[in-house]
């Protein structure tokens, strides 16, 4: 019979010595097996499955991919050589220190992409759907397969030779997952990753469309509003359905960009995603953007809640960390691939978006969103910067929570803005600046 220390210090990626009955590890750890077996502990170093199990100057070691590890701190010093690494995030690191750094083990030595794979991007332009995908490897021949959503089932294919785009204009409400497979020269399937798309029409939000911004309270769906926008996760789905029986378009508001441990899903985030508090609030932390292997499939299935209760839009709030003290190194950059991946996610799902703030970047990103929302630029002094909306027939919603309506609504009017004052906290009340002559209903 095996012994059972021995076959778990080799799991962790260990070597049990046979005469000491140690378990060594590369890093110059070591302790004796039957311990680590039995205490799930090696030093100071415990068992663990992820990085959430470890503190933020640790990250969980393991033996390349595997289901668990220790508990290791992460370097704080790398040399700059070029040794490429793939990590289990699915990116290259310029060396395995610089990926466990950021917390990520080793796949494989080399570069991202060496094992064979298939990378499908979808986008999605009114009714119609342009994939394109590419592979490293070379197949004889590509097959597209898909399947209704949300049943995925049945799951149908077609061959389509070597091609590597796709470009079809489908009906609306067509809802479909798609994935590229291809046969390797071993004769076993490569699969792409799995998208999503469902077709629809997006609800257009010109300047003059009056609105309501709800995010506390029972929803008072007397106002007389055209677009209302609310909570995602409060809102109840017969709301939105009172809200559409009386014509009113919906948007569900969520946080793309900040932990709320409040939010039934703040056990899906894991520590590695979490940085510094927002300044006020110590139940709500900055997420690490870049990390977007690990933080897409959260956001997306905040999307997918979206549509499943009927939202016609999102609003997806604090899309700014690179201008603020997140903990993490985001840069401008940074930040417009993830704003802009948050645009594409929601197209796919025929959602309308609103750009929340982030007014330094509203020349890039106004081409990506539909709309755009924003808090206090009057007090600022910054209302000039979202005038790109406006010059391509997009509403810009506003408020204004300490000026008076006199301080700012004449000036908001001419801008072609939308402009409300509300409290602070949210709740019904609200004074619109649109005059009659200008709003659309």
């Amino acid at each position: 019979m095996p012994n059972p220390a021995a076959v778990f210090c080799n799991d962790l990626g260990g070597k049990y010595e046979l005469s000491s009955g140690d378990c060594l590890f590369t890093d110059g750890l070591s302790c004796d097996a039957w311990t680590l077996f039995n205490e799930r502990q090696c030093g100071n170093s415990h068992v663990c499955a992820s990085n959430a199990d470890c503190s933020q100057e640790q990250f969980c070691w393991k033996n390349k991919c595997s289901s668990k590890g220790l508990c290791r701190p992460k370097p704080q010093m790398c040399i700059q050589l070029y040794d490429p690494v793939y990590g289990c995030d699915g990116r290259t690191y310029s060396n395995a220190c610089m990926a466990n750094s950021n917390g990520v083990n080793v796949a494989y030595p080399g570069e991202c992409g060496k094992e064979n794979s298939i990378i499908l991007n979808l986008q999605l332009y009114g009714n119609t759907v342009m994939a394109q995908w590419s592979a490293n490897f070379k197949p004889e021949k590509y097959v597209l397969f898909y399947a209704p959503y949300p049943q995925m089932d049945p799951i149908a294919s077609v061959d389509l030779g070597k091609t590597t785009s796709l470009e079809a204009t489908l009906p609306k409400q067509s809802q479909y997952f798609i994935a590229i497979g291809a046969k390797d020269s071993k004769g076993g399937y490569v699969y792409s990753n799995i998208e999503y798309f469902r077709i629809a029409d997006i609800k257009a939000l010109s300047p003059g469309t009056s609105w309501q911004w709800q995010l506390t309270g029972p929803i008072d769906t007397t106002i007389d509003a055209r677009m209302f926008d609310i909570d995602l996760f409060n809102t109840p789905v017969e709301t939105i359905s009172e809200l559409h029986k009386k014509g009113r378009i919906v948007i569900c508001y969520f946080s793309a960009g900040t932990y709320e441990n409040w939010r039934p899903d703040a056990d899906l985030f894991p520590k590695s995603l979490l940085e510094k508090n927002l300044e006020d609030r110590p139940d709500e932390k900055w997420l690490d953007i870049r990390k977007l292997d690990t933080l897409a499939p959260i956001i997306k299935a905040r999307l997918d809640l979206a549509v499943s209760k009927g939202c016609d839009g999102v609003e997806p709030d604090n899309v700014d960390a690179y201008l603020n003290d997140s903990g993490f190194p985001i840069t401008y950059d940074d930040q417009l691939h993830y704003n802009i991946w948050l645009s594409s996610e929601a197209h796919k799902r025929g959602l309308s978006i609103g750009l929340k703030n982030d007014l330094e970047q509203v020349k890039d990103l106004e081409p990506f969103f539909d709309w755009a929302l924003n808090e206090e630029c009057f007090s600022h002094g910054e209302c000039e910067l979202l005038l790109p909306f406006i010059e391509h027939g997009k509403a810009v919603f506003g408020v204004e929570y300490i000026l008076q309506p006199e301080q700012f609504c004449t000036l908001a009017n001419s801008f072609g803005f939308d402009f409300l004052k509300k409290h602070q906290d949210l709740d019904a009340w609200r004074i619109p600046c649109g005059t009659l002559k200008r709003v659309r209903y």
